[in-house]
């Protein structure tokens, strides 16, 4: 029972992780800021959970405290609100969120995050079978972390929607509670009777107990934000890195100590070979994912070996749990935080600096597991390490400017030998200009004449255009006289970028206006019938706002255009096929579409989705060699409660 306790409140633990963070997305962009700071989040209260399983069970002189937890548990599964506030708590979009967070889940994670040292103390202290190894119970609740992390993902996620996960979420954690109850109703000796006093840990053993999870942490924050950055940045992608972090854990404290240098290896060659593949220009995200998270891996297996290995006796376990969790979230909070304000430059290219570390921590495992003579010579091991500068990233263009904030990193760059400025938020190029002497307002790649926004515009004359996401305001040409375009853009950096960078704004026929905020917010203030057209850009990056392309959003576009309006989905993307999605979700609100796929490059196709039901319109698309909707899927359109963003993950790269 004390394995299945612990094993039942770390799945309940991660999954709330998850299932908090996936709820909150919407809220915030799809931004990929909103994983960082749940992260940082639950880091912090997990330290606080450890916190009070060391100190409070001392106060309870007279054994009563896995009662007084007990009822503690009882009262968070009561008293839980059911769901997040409404409304703005903080300027800040962090600060907000970490409110909200405090306020919603504080007290059940804080239960939760002590039930791993609390189950091992109280299996210690067991009348009936006293001073028993507590550690395999640590292991299982690492096991029931890395199920609750791929168990959401893969399963429950795609079975049932949000609102259906938090009821079973609560009920699970209703019978927690009851398990709690139950443990804390039998019979424990006090501490000290019939136990060993803790014993003394020499202060060298307390220092790396704090700074070997603290460098295995930084480099998890690390490997999660530069792959939420450069691939697809959805709950799956998230977890890899974390159930990576996890399973070394829980590899170790099984005691299957033969197993970690076969995966040393296996990491090693991977690793290699994937930033060996990014170097010479293979393909970018996969390989770069690949390669970040096995390094991850390499760092992990060798400082949480060190760590295993400096586990105190069992009187001291609390005490030792208690200095991995502060070390843990101090990594955590100094890269997530404290680092991207310090040097925006090393931080954007952290990945690099992950890469070599991993290596670096292999030699130095080798060296102390082994001593392999051959690492004894420095220049050999510079041989060794000198391959791995090629991995270092060094681009030939100018950068004019770099912001790091909650919803991204970007950077403004001269593209050499051109007179081309290029936006790119993450490695995702939201928009360019050529500054070329007539061509300063020629809409440029995804938007050019030819593309199909360009050809969609040749049929269509509106008079009121919204647009969901500035970019660089790089449709704004299609702009005539007489015409009002109005761009919904949530960033205000963004904002900043296009009027201060490029010029498509400044030099538009018609009126522009921007309007700060989430577009389906803003949208919903505006009088219906209100657009001719509705073109939603917010879709070519990693971090999918998927509550823009449901079917509460598709029919929040249909009132908001006139009759015969059109709605036009911009839906090129490297990590996502969303045409099948977008198609379910816009027959949901009762538009028929037309899709139209060209390339402008060899690498990326400009991919357009139009929604409408202007028959005339669709008759001359058609014509012009534009698609119809393709079969009717079998798959439910996705809805604001249940997206499966997993099944829409391109396999074609």
């Amino acid at each position: 029972m004390y394995a299945f306790t612990a094993f039942l409140g770390a799945f309940l633990l991660f999954e709330l992780e998850l299932l908090a963070g996936q709820t909150l997305l919407p809220f915030y962009g799809g931004g990929y800021q909103v994983w960082t700071v749940c992260l940082v989040f639950f880091q912090g209260l997990l330290l606080a959970g450890y916190y009070y399983a060391h100190k409070v069970p001392s106060l309870f002189r007279k054994g009563g405290f896995p009662r007084f937890h007990a009822a503690l548990a009882l009262a968070a599964w009561a008293i839980m609100p059911v769901s997040f506030p409404v409304g703005q708590w903080a300027q800040s979009p962090a600060t907000d969120l970490f409110l909200k967070l405090c306020w919603q889940l504080g007290l059940p994670f804080l239960v939760l995050s002590s039930t791993a040292t609390l189950t091992q103390r109280l299996y210690l202290l067991r009348s009936d079978a006293p001073g028993q190894n507590p550690y395999p119970l640590y292991a299982w609740s690492n096991i029931g972390s890395l199920l609750g992390l791929a168990g959401f993902p893969l399963g429950l996620e795609l079975i049932f929607s949000l609102e259906q996960n938090w009821l079973l979420w609560r009920a699970l954690f209703g019978c927690y509670a009851a398990l709690i109850l139950v443990l804390a109703l039998r019979r424990y000796n006090l501490p000290g009777d019939g136990g060993q006093a803790a014993a003394d840990v020499p202060a060298q053993d307390r220092t790396l107990w704090f700074l070997l999870p603290a460098a295995s942490g930084a480099l998890l924050i690390t490997a999660t934000n530069h792959i939420a950055l450069s691939t697809a940045s959805i709950s799956l992608m998230w977890t890899v890195p974390l159930a990576i972090y996890l399973f070394t854990f829980a590899l170790f404290f099984m005691e299957t100590r033969w197993t970690r240098h076969i995966l040393l290896a296996v990491f090693l060659v991977i690793g290699l070979w994937a930033a060996s593949v990014k170097a010479h220009g293979g393909g970018l995200d996969r390989w770069l994912f690949f390669a970040i998270n096995t390094s991850l891996a390499c760092v992990c297996l060798g400082a949480h070996w060190r760590l295993f290995l400096l586990k105190p006796r069992a009187e001291n376990l609390s005490s030792y749990y208690l200095h991995i969790s502060a070390g843990g979230f101090a990594g955590t909070l100094a890269l997530s935080l404290l680092l991207p304000f310090a040097s925006r430059y090393i931080y954007a290219r952290m990945a690099d600096l992950l890469i070599a570390l991993s290596v670096l921590a292999l030699c130095a495992d080798l060296l102390l597991s082994y001593r392999w003579r051959i690492f004894r010579w420095k220049p050999v091991t510079i041989a060794v390490l000198a391959p791995l500068l090629l991995y270092f990233h060094n681009t030939k263009a100018v950068e004019l400017y770099s912001v790091r904030n909650f919803y991204g990193l970007y950077r403004v760059l001269d593209v050499p030998g051109t007179r081309v400025r290029e936006f790119l938020s993450g490695v995702t190029l939201h928009g360019e200009q050529d500054f070329a002497p007539g061509k300063e307002n020629e809409p440029m790649r995804y938007y050019s004449r030819t593309a199909p926004s360009g050809e969609l515009f040749g049929m269509f004359a509106p008079d009121r255009v919204g647009l969901v996401g500035l970019g660089v305001g790089s449709l704004t040409p299609y702009a005539e006289k007489g015409t009002l375009w109005v761009y919904f853009e949530l960033d205000p950096d963004v904002v900043e970028i296009a009027q201060k960078y490029f010029s498509f704004l400044s030099q538009a026929k018609g009126e522009v206006l921007v309007a700060s905020g989430d577009a389906r917010k803003s949208l919903e203030k505006v009088p219906d019938g209100f657009f001719d057209l509705i073109v939603v850009d917010a879709f070519s990056g990693g971090g999918i706002p998927a509550h823009l392309l449901t079917m509460e959003a598709m029919s929040l576009y249909r009132d908001k255009t006139a009759n015969g309006g059109v709605v036009a989905l911009h839906i090129s993307n490297a990590f996502f096929s969303l045409r099948k999605a977008a198609e379910n979700a816009a027959a949901g609100a009762g538009f028929v579409t037309a899709y139209r796929r060209t390339r402008y490059d060899e690498t990326f196709p400009s991919q357009w989705l139009v929604a409408t039901r202007n028959r005339k319109l669709l008759e001359r698309l058609y014509a012009a060699g534009w698609s119809r909707p393709l079969a009717k899927q079998a798959a439910v359109p996705w809805t604001d409660g249940k997206k499966n963003l997993i099944s829409a993950i391109r396999t074609d790269q």
